[in-house]
């Protein structure tokens, strides 16, 4: 493709966000926000909502990540729905991708044929919080 081809189809993208709600998963959120960061059309903005992790989950995003827009809830006590929500009002993008853990996106080699922004929601909801 073209470059100049590319960068109409670019145009013409809705702006994307993808919010990421998380409890206790450094590791996981970072391999996550760097698959997401990764993508070869770019989301628009990222956003993590962090459920009060104790295991320097918001410290690691702060320091790793700092294009990434971060919420850190008060205690660990709210549920996967009221943490994906203040995600989704703190967006700009027209669309607004959930994403889980245990996946991964992988970059689009034609962004014409996949655009590339899956949706996977890996939370375990009888306690309200993330896997």
């Amino acid at each position: 493709m073209s470059t100049e081809p590319k960068a109409a189809f670019e145009r013409e993208l809705p702006r994307t966000t993808a919010v990421v709600s998380t409890w206790n998963k450094r590791e996981d959120l970072r391999e996550n926000l760097r698959s997401l960061l990764a993508q070869t059309l770019p989301f628009e903005s990222i956003v993590v909502v962090d459920n009060a992790s104790t295991d320097g989950t918001a410290e690691m995003v702060k320091r790793d990540f700092p294009t990434v827009r971060l919420i850190e809830m008060p205690h660990p006590d709210f549920g996967a729905c009221e943490t994906f929500n203040l995600g989704f009002a703190a967006v700009g993008g027209v669309i607004v991708v959930l994403a889980g853990f245990g996946w991964g996106l992988e970059p689009a080699d034609d962004p014409e044929a996949h655009h590339g922004h899956a949706a996977h929601d890996d939370h375990d909801h009888s306690n309200g919080q993330s896997n």
